[in-house]
C-alpha cells in the first residue's frame, strides 16, 4: 500500500478530504452512537429525523396505564379512546410543536407541546380553550405506539384511580372516618 504525502495533494483533493472527514465526524459518528444508545438501526433514525411529526403521529398510542388512546388519521382527525368503552371523534391541527385537539360541539380546544421519539409519543397541555394551565396541571403524558388498543374495562380503570388516588394522599381515609364518627356523636 502506497502511503499519501499530505504535502503533495492538490487544493482540490485536500478540500474533499476534508469535507470527507468532516461528514464522517458531524454525521455519521453521533448518528452511529444514537443508534447505539436507542437501540435502533441508523436506516431507522435517518428516517425519523427526515420524516415531520406530522406524519409520525399517525397511528394508534396508547398511553402506560392503558387508560386512554388516541388514534391519530392523516386527514386532521382523530379518535380518542377512554376504557374499552368511550370514545370520540374530532380534528387535529399541528404547528410545529404543538398539537390542537379541537371539538367543534363543545367548543373546546387543547393544546399540547409533543415530540416523538421512536415508539413514543410525549403530550404536555399548554393551553385549554385559550388559558394556560396552572404549572401542577402541566402534566406530561407518554404513549406508546400501538398496533391495536389493549384498554382496560372501565371497572378496572376506575380502581386502578381510586387506588392511585389513596396512595398520593394517605391521610385522606383518615380524615374521612373522622369526620363520619364526629357526625354520630
Amino acid at each position: 500500500m502506497k502511503k499519501i504525502n499530505l504535502k503533495e495533494l492538490s487544493k482540490t483533493q485536500t478540500i474533499i478530504i476534508t469535507v470527507i472527514v468532516t461528514v464522517l465526524v458531524v454525521v455519521l459518528i453521533p448518528l452511529g452512537i444514537f443508534s447505539g444508545v436507542n437501540n435502533e438501526s441508523p436506516f431507522k433514525a435517518v428516517n425519523d429525523i427526515f420524516t415531520p411529526d406530522t406524519k409520525q403521529i399517525i397511528g394508534k398510542w396508547q398511553d402506560e396505564k392503558k387508560i386512554t388512546g388516541y388514534e391519530f388519521y392523516d386527514d386532521g382527525t382523530y379518535d380518542y379512546h377512554v376504557t374499552d368503552k368511550i370514545t370520540t371523534s374530532k380534528d387535529y391541527r399541528i404547528d410545529g410543536n404543538k398539537i390542537t385537539l379541537l371539538d367543534y360541539n363543545s367548543n373546546a380546544n387543547v393544546v399540547y407541546k409533543f415530540s416523538i421519539h421512536d415508539k413514543t409519543l410525549k403530550l404536555t397541555l399548554v393551553e385549554y380553550n385559550g388559558k394556560e394551565p396552572d404549572k401542577d396541571e402541566m402534566v406530561t403524558t407518554v404513549y406508546t405506539r400501538a398496533s391495536h388498543f389493549n384498554l382496560k374495562r372501565y371497572e378496572e380503570a376506575l380502581s386502578d384511580i381510586v387506588e392511585e388516588a389513596k396512595q398520593e394522599h394517605p391521610g385522606d381515609e383518615n380524615k374521612e372516618e373522622s369526620t363520619e364518627a364526629d357526625n354520630n356523636d
